[in-house]
């Protein structure tokens, strides 16, 4: 059992880098790490948790979970310099993260390749966490509450129909290791943002790796429309990171209330790094055009209410298996609204 005790959340010096993906994913994201400076958080032998975002994805459509290239340039830097990374998901209501997932997203030909672990948190031993303004306790990894081990969240970022969006502290939520975590969706519109807030200050990123050849514009995680972006943003600071993310998504920081909750009465300041990658005016019309406009947020939490009322194991048994509807889905009614192809040598 943990309980959360005051303490401070914003990193001391906060930095982030935006870095272009011109020659393919994984060299991008190996050059974030150095722009970031990487080696100044995490040295030879520290092990370190490289947390994906693949529960909320749809397979076959790339834009609704982490690309593999990406992580896979996170694990080579930190292999690079002597550190012991492992890549790492939790279960969701309707999806296992087992070796037929990790093949269907990529992840089992990465795992192979770099021989680096793939752990499912809901498998290993869990603690009952009680944050500061919440009586329900989170069930959460141990592993991720162990000091010596540090973690580097990876999203790819998304629209979210409830959160406004999916940055480096919603990819957080995703670690909570109890499969239900529909849970949190209930009593009141705000509890599912003090349990993503919550859980990205108890297992606190120590860099923040926020990228993809495409980004899901639209209904995300389920509906995609998918809008090429080649950036990646990297930062020692989860709120800082999401700030400039949030920014690049065009939906207003002050809307995403988890992140709100997680800045409090503080100050966000942070530095832009020189060089830093900026967004043309074609994407950024192209975001805005199928962003989640925040006034909607409330709305869309109201209407998917209901299907938390399912009970869990027909999720879990029934609708797990119909994935490919969604899939079906996006490929007849969302994709062609978006960008037709991934660019940047994808």
């Amino acid at each position: 059992m943990g309980r959360e005790i005051p303490h401070s959340v914003l990193t001391e010096h906060p930095r982030v880098f935006v870095q272009i993906i011109e020659k393919g994913a994984r060299e991008a994201a190996r050059k974030a790490m150095e722009a970031i400076d990487y080696r100044s958080v995490i040295a030879a032998g520290d092990k370190v948790a490289v947390k994906i975002n693949l529960g909320g994805g749809i397979t076959g459509i790339p834009s609704s979970y982490t690309e593999p290239e990406i992580a896979a340039g996170v694990v080579e830097s930190l292999q690079a310099i002597g550190a012991r990374p492992f890549l790492c998901e939790a279960n969701m209501r309707t999806l296992t993260i087992d070796r037929k997932m990790l093949q269907r997203r990529g992840y089992q030909k990465l795992s192979d390749e770099l021989q680096v672990e793939f752990v499912n948190l809901s498998e290993g031993e869990t603690v009952e966490f009680y944050l500061r303004d919440l009586e329900r306790a989170l069930l959460l990894p141990k592993i991720l509450l162990d000091p010596e081990i540090k973690i580097i969240s990876v999203p790819s970022p998304k629209h979210h129909w409830e959160c406004g969006v999916t940055l480096a502290q919603k990819n957080m939520y995703g670690a909570i290791a109890e499969r239900r975590k529909s849970l949190y969706h209930f009593h009141s519109q705000s509890m599912l943002d003090r349990v993503v807030a919550g859980a990205a200050r108890i297992m606190r990123p120590t860099l923040c790796v926020i990228g993809a050849t495409q980004l899901c514009g639209g209904l995300g995680p389920h509906l995609c429309v998918p809008i090429n972006f080649n950036r990646i943003i990297i930062g020692n600071d989860m709120l800082a990171a999401d700030s400039v993310a949030s920014g690049f998504l065009n939906f207003p920081y002050k809307e995403v209330k988890h992140a709100m909750i997680n800045l409090g009465t503080d100050t966000l300041r942070y530095e832009l790094l020189p060089g830093s990658a900026e967004l043309d005016a074609d994407t950024k019309a192209k975001i805005e055009k199928h962003r989640v406009k925040p006034e909607h947020t409330g709305r869309w939490r109201a209407i998917l209410m209901a299907q938390y009322y399912i009970p869990h194991r027909f999720q879990y048994m029934v609708i797990g298996k119909l994935e490919f509807v969604a899939t079906w889905i996006n490929k007849l009614f969302f994709a062609p609204r978006g960008d037709k192809k991934l660019s940047a040598g994808q």
